[in-house]
């Protein structure tokens, strides 16, 4: 039984250009399912697209046309306290560890904020016993943890609180957004590890956008490649790792495994279509 589906998404966007209007079409009939505790990985270059799919996900972007149905619901017909109860039960990592926590707010501040806003708990000594329940989700001591601020944590710390965050209305659904992108080897590893963690022991479905196919490859179930706003393939990494149907796709795994084959490869493909 799928959680989300999207069906024929479209996005434009207009940029100036000898002052004249362009038109830039970002995502082209977009159609994606994701069961429910299933994990998947968006796969693409910068600018592919797979950013703006979540953007739209979450209402921080606009649809042209195409509908997107969570848990049977088309959230892009849904406002006010229905739109609430939705997003609810949908949870957001972003990127960037260092901007996406406010500096001045306390590790128990941050977590406790979608708590108060979704009325999971009121009361002050309920809600410090409930951030204290998460951190131990995301190994996090809350003795040693819950009254510091960002700036006293690291990559890793942060990202693992942005988690926390995102998993404090028990959501069904999480998205991460290149997650361990900003943050060290030993970090990232932790960060993914506690993923696999969360989707078995919480039951949570993922999508995972990562720009690093290896990622995807040994911490999901399913693979979508993602080029020029299209989606050109999409299996799941068992599958992919032996079949690839589409040229970008082989580049994309080779340059995983074998960087030195890979410059190789490139070399002798451009002397071809010279």
């Amino acid at each position: 039984m799928s959680i989300l589906k999207i069906e024929n998404l479209n996005k434009s966007f207009y940029r100036m250009e000898n002052n004249k209007k362009i038109k830039k079409q970002v995502l082209k009939n977009i159609n994606l399912e994701i069961k429910k505790n299933e994990s998947i990985g968006i796969i693409g270059n910068s600018g592919s697209g797979k950013t703006t799919i979540i953007k739209i996900l979450f209402n921080l972007e606009s649809a042209d046309s195409g509908n997107i149905y969570f848990e049977n619901q088309n959230i892009l017909n849904i406002k006010g306290k229905k739109r609430s109860s939705v997003y609810k039960n949908m949870g957001l990592v972003m990127q960037d560890p260092y901007a996406s926590l406010c500096p001045y707010m306390k590790v128990i501040d941050i977590i406790s904020e979608p708590i108060k806003i979704h009325k999971i708990e009121n009361e002050i000594s309920k809600i410090k016993e409930y951030v204290s329940e998460i951190l131990t989700k995301v190994h996090l001591d809350p003795k040693n943890y819950i009254n510091k601020y960002p700036s006293e944590l690291s990559g890793g710390e942060r990202q693992r609180v942005a988690i926390a965050r995102s998993i404090a209305t028990n959501p069904s659904f999480l998205v991460l957004d290149e997650p361990t992108s900003m943050i060290d080897v030993d970090s990232k590893n932790g960060v993914l590890s506690l993923l696999n963690e969360l989707k078995e022991k919480e039951k949570i479905s993922i999508i995972l956008i990562s720009h690093d196919i290896s990622t995807v490859l040994d911490n999901c179930d399913k693979v979508v490649v993602v080029k020029n706003g299209e989606i050109i393939e999409a299996k799941s990494c068992e599958e992919i790792k032996t079949i690839q149907d589409n040229e970008y796709t082989k580049e994309l795994i080779l340059a995983s495994k074998d960087l030195t084959n890979y410059w190789e490869y490139l070399h002798k493909k451009s002397l071809k279509e010279a």
